[in-house]
């Protein structure tokens, strides 16, 4: 077996690398549709609900979205008025004005049940110091097309910008300026929603985009919504195909009640596997999953990220000879998957059987000759190794930082290559090495693509092992 653990010189960058909730939200309409989209980004373990609350008192009725219903990330009323928080990589201390009271708690609910446009919400949060908010802006959209974004300090307006669209991720829109980096999901969608006329499949198209799938920062879940309409399509775990469409005013009908949103979905076999495999073993594993796909086909999600997630769980926490199990069960549920056969091949690899490893690599890289981990553990001419990057197309800049550089954020950008793919090779002695992504500024990442990953202190590392 290959150890991946060893000593690391971890470098002043890990500080800044916050576990900081992360989210892309953004709003377009064209006078006839108003849509909504957003991903909420956070740890793939999180649990997540959707609350009801029908209306009362001549309040508003609204659905709230999050982990904890007393500290909601957004929500939506009957009046197709959406409220949803992107939280800041830096917090700007609130400027509170004497003269006015705080309200220090989630404003979520008091705005969605007290108000039904954008500029009856700037009215309500004017009257208070929002002094939890100082790490947060809120994007408020209403079925009229109008939006603002919100902060402690400052608002925007839909007349200050003087577009039919905005989006927000993690820093500070009132301080950007265009041509300053930017997150890659905000220039994303602020691309997209400028080029394309409003449609849920440019929405989905940008959600897609803008997701993301680290080990420890994952999208949980997503929405598009339709304030005109009063309905939002549910997406969960960047599964953009399989979406579930809500009627508000139905549900709220039904009265107060949550609903965990993973229920709304076949549950992934994966996820199910797990508690079986800790308590039972990987024979009762294997067992469970043939009389599930038997008996059960419409229960499960078996498609093949599910098991090839649960065997880099496995994987990436030692338990690398169950992984091979679960990655040889999907193989030979999916043979034609070269993305299977290279996963298969990295599991072998990290047991020390580089033989096996070697040809399951050959195999994919038959399969396709693009095979992104077969090329980057296989094909390493002399030592010479080459990360690519296609999915950020939309990054302003990348740069490769690891225990092979000194975690110098300097000593190896990535560049465009004619065909917009990332590119950047170095030439490395045979060992293992942990490394990870910088892209632009404040953004780190594990390797998209290569889920080969540890976390030897805080924060998840992506490895790579030359022979």
């Amino acid at each position: 077996m290959i150890r991946l653990f060893g000593s690391l010189l971890l470098a002043l960058w890990v500080g800044s690398y916050s576990g900081l909730r992360a989210c892309t939200i953004f709003t377009a309409s064209n006078g006839q549709t108003v849509l909504v989209g957003n991903n909420e980004d956070s740890s793939p373990t999180l649990k997540t609900y959707l609350w009801y609350h029908p209306a009362r008192g001549g309040r508003h009725g609204f659905v709230s979205w999050g982990s904890e219903e007393k500290f909601p990330e957004g929500g939506m009323n009957e009046k197709g008025l959406f409220w949803d928080a992107a939280a800041l990589m830096q917090a700007i201390p609130t400027v509170r004005d004497a003269k006015k009271p705080d309200f220090k708690g989630y404003f979520v609910a008091k705005a969605l049940s007290e108000c039904a446009t954008v500029a009856q919400v700037i009215q309500l949060v004017q009257h208070y110091n929002l002094v939890w908010q100082e790490r947060a802006q809120v994007l408020v959209a209403d079925a009229s097309g109008d939006y603002a974004l919100i902060h402690a300090n400052y608002i925007i307006r839909k007349s200050d910008r003087q577009k039919p669209y905005v989006a927000v991720t993690n820093f500070c829109l009132k301080h950007y300026h265009p041509g300053q980096s930017a997150c890659y999901r905000y220039n994303a969608a602020d691309s997209l929603l400028k080029q394309h006329p409003v449609s849920v499949s440019l929405f989905r198209m940008i959600l897609a985009k803008a997701a993301q799938q680290a080990p420890d920062n994952a999208t949980i879940y997503s929405q598009i919504a339709d304030l005109k309409a009063g309905t939002f399509i549910l997406y969960q775990r960047h599964h953009f195909d399989q979406g579930v469409t809500i009627n508000l005013a139905a549900e709220l009908k039904k009265g107060v009640h949550q609903v965990e949103i993973k229920r709304l979905f076949p549950q992934s076999v994966g996820e199910a596997l797990e508690p079986v495999i800790a308590h039972g073993g990987i024979r009762r594993a294997l067992a469970q999953y043939a009389q599930w796909h038997r008996e059960s086909p419409g229960r499960y999600n078996f498609g093949e990220d599910e098991l090839d997630g649960l065997g880099y769980r496995l994987l990436n926490t030692d338990h690398i000879a169950d992984a091979i199990q679960i990655f040889a069960l999907n193989q030979r549920s999916y043979p034609a998957s070269d993305r299977i056969l290279s996963s298969l091949a990295s599991a072998y690899l990290v047991s020390g059987n580089k033989r096996t490893a070697d040809s399951l690599y050959r195999q994919a890289l038959q399969l396709s000759p693009a095979n992104y981990v077969g090329n980057l553990f296989a094909n390493q001419p002399q030592g010479l190794v080459s990360f690519r990057v296609n999915t950020l197309e939309y990054a302003n800049k990348i740069k490769l930082v690891g225990s092979f550089n000194g975690w110098s954020t300097t000593a190896n950008p990535f560049v465009r290559t004619p065909t917009g793919e990332w590119l950047c090779q170095l030439k490395l002695r045979p060992g293992v090495y942990h490394y990870t992504f910088l892209v632009g500024d404040d953004n780190w990442m594990t390797d998209p693509l290569n889920k080969l990953a540890r976390k030897p202190d805080k924060y998840w590392q992506s490895v790579l092992i030359v022979q």
